[in-house]
């Protein structure tokens, strides 16, 4: 049947064999990948339990990926042991390679309010208490995949040989990969680390690229500003965590090497409370039972002794009023946009309800030109027309809709009287914003802008280097948008 479509769709699209060939052999690659998955993972599949779920947990059960894309599990460069050792959904657990590296082919970047400089140092000393670290070299980890793509780099190579770069070999600490696959999770570590990873995964080639880290370090920058500690306080339900510092090795030329860069990302899980993925907690249960916010809905239920149906509304609300409103006050009262997706958003739960969200990955991030204006704010600065159709797509459609039809599958009550409680969410939250140009676009446009992650998958287009990202969005209708039937 794929391959019928993919004719199809290549006559329709002017599409090469070689461009249908690759798409095929992703898809083919998705769909061994998630079969392996669930083989291993079959004996939970019917006992995942939201009562019990941490954070690391929740990061390694996303088993059949990216809902809105058609290879979401496509991981054509790992063999089946890269797999075991470094998947999420096998329960990855794994040592990091450390290196000493001399002074002068190391770099690092973070930003003027980041006061703990030594943050590697300090890793290093705790994975090798014993360890002399010698005058002149700096303690620099890697993933230990990637590691095998470094060792085909000529001055890596050359490092190694004249001694400017001392491999170090591992430790006992063991690392989890999360559910991106190259952010590592410690629960002893103050920073979760994020690697560039030569692995093509989704629409775009996973090396990190130092003008999407800086996105990071002038958030924290905006955040040190009196404006950014007022946004914080004002948003106590909503937690943007940080990526105040970057580091990677130089090449002979001085110029960082993308396949060795590494981001550090503050951890704020470290007592791993009851915390959920969203698109953990959205995920379709393969055997067609209840999904995780299902459970969530059942047990205060019953406990609360309301109906399911009212105990939907409220699940929903208060994911609306601790996940939505926040991304929408940020960007309408400061200028902050956050594009949260559902692999970025991570929820806490309190008596299976959400009270608080945490936003990641800066790398998904802009300002408005009031933000501009605002936090001196440099980077990507967004016309209102992009941001809401950026913002529309990532926090609306994949994160707000996700949740909305996850609920409403389970029959207890209909997609539009959940609409209606968004409507409603909207309107009373439109009278204290600055700018309502959000708000505005997802009331009063019959179209939102969807992006087109198949035709995008299957034109083998790299998302992360097209010069306008907004030419692979295409309009749905907007199921928020009342018609006038008069």
């Amino acid at each position: 049947m794929a391959e019928k479509i993919i004719l199809f769709l290549s006559q329709q699209f002017g599409a090469s064999s070689q461009t249908t060939q690759v798409f095929l052999e992703r898809l083919r690659n998705s769909i061994a990948t998630v079969s392996d998955i669930l083989q291993a993972r079959e004996s939970e599949l019917s006992t995942l339990d939201i009562n019990s779920m941490k954070f690391s947990a929740a990061e390694q059960l996303l088993f059949v990926g990216h809902n809105f894309h058609p290879t979401p599990k496509a991981r054509s460069e790992f063999n089946s042991e890269d797999a075991k050792s470094y998947s999420p959904e096998l329960k990855g657990r794994f040592p990091l390679v450390w290196y000493l590296a001399k002074k002068e082919i190391f770099s690092q970047k973070h930003s003027s309010s980041f006061q703990q400089t030594n943050w590697l140092h300090d890793q290093y000393k705790h994975e090798f208490p014993d360890s002399r670290i010698e005058e002149g070299f700096i303690p620099f980890p890697v993933h230990p995949w990637q590691r095998k793509t470094l060792l085909k780099n000529p001055s890596f190579c050359a490092y190694l040989e004249k001694g400017q770069l001392v491999e170090m070999g591992t430790s006992a600490t063991q690392w989890l990969p999360t559910s991106s696959m190259r952010t590592l999770f410690n629960r002893d570590a103050q920073f979760m680390l994020k690697f560039s990873l030569n692995v093509k995964l989704t629409n775009s080639l996973r090396n990190l690229l130092a003008h999407e880290l800086d996105r990071g370090l002038m958030l924290h920058e905006a955040y040190a500003t009196q404006a950014g500690q007022e946004l914080a306080r004002s948003l106590p339900e909503f937690e943007l965590i940080h990526e105040p510092v970057f580091a990677g090795l130089l090449d002979k030329n001085g110029e960082l090497i993308a396949e060795s860069l590494l981001l550090g990302r503050y951890n704020p899980f470290q007592e791993e409370p009851q915390i959920g993925l969203l698109a953990t907690l959205t995920m379709d249960q393969i055997e067609l039972k209840e999904n995780l916010i299902h459970q969530c809905i059942q047990t205060r239920s019953h406990s609360n002794a309301k109906d399911l149906k009212n105990s939907s509304h409220d699940w929903f609300k208060a994911f609306l009023d601790v996940a939505i409103s926040p991304l929408i006050i940020a960007g309408s009262n400061y200028g902050v946009l956050l594009g949260s997706h559902q692999q970025n958003m991570v929820l806490k739960l309190e008596h299976h309800l959400p009270v608080k969200s945490y936003f990641r990955d800066c790398n998904g991030t802009a300002f408005s030109h009031y933000g501009q204006k605002l936090f001196n704010a440099q980077g990507i600065i967004l016309e209102h027309e992009p941001a809401a159709y950026l913002f529309g797509y990532y926090v609306i459609i994949n994160s707000a809709f996700n949740v909305l039809s996850s609920i409403a599958h389970a029959g207890w009550c209909s997609e539009e009287e959940l609409l209606q409680v968004f409507r409603q969410t909207l309107k009373d939250l439109k009278g204290s914003l600055k700018e309502t140009y959000l708000v505005d676009y997802l009331l009063n446009s019959e179209y939102l802008m969807h992006k087109g992650n198949f035709l995008c998958t299957f034109r083998n287009i790299n998302e992360n280097t097209e010069e306008n990202p907004l030419a692979i969005y295409t309009k749905i209708k907007n199921p928020l948008y009342l018609r006038n039937t008069l």
